[in-house]
């Protein structure tokens, strides 16, 4: 299943940062709520699986499910072929399509 954010179809949503590749991209975290999707978080990572499986995330993660009461879960749009300055400027673009 696929979730479009903007014009961007991003992969997910994943519960588990095991299921992700160790590749360059960007990743939205969705709170799941009563089938409803919103994004939390929207940011670019040069190992999308290392960044979202590290055990600072992973407990800040922890902490806003239990806070907020709802599913936290991942999307994520690879983008090998991008450079990090590239991959910043497709998050920006994305982000203010959200103010």
């Amino acid at each position: 299943m696929g979730i479009v954010i903007g014009p961007i179809e991003f992969e997910g949503p994943y519960a588990d940062a095991n299921n992700l590749k160790a590749e360059p991209g960007i990743y939205a975290i969705l709170s799941e709520s009563k089938g409803e999707l919103e994004l939390v978080e929207l940011d670019e990572a040069h190992s999308l699986r290392n960044c979202l499986d590290t055990e600072e995330y992973t407990s800040n993660m922890r902490f806003w499910m239990e806070t907020s009461q709802s599913n936290l879960v991942a999307a994520v749009h690879y983008t090998p072929e991008l450079s990090r300055d590239e991959r910043r400027n497709m998050k920006m673009r994305l982000m203010q399509e959200f103010e």
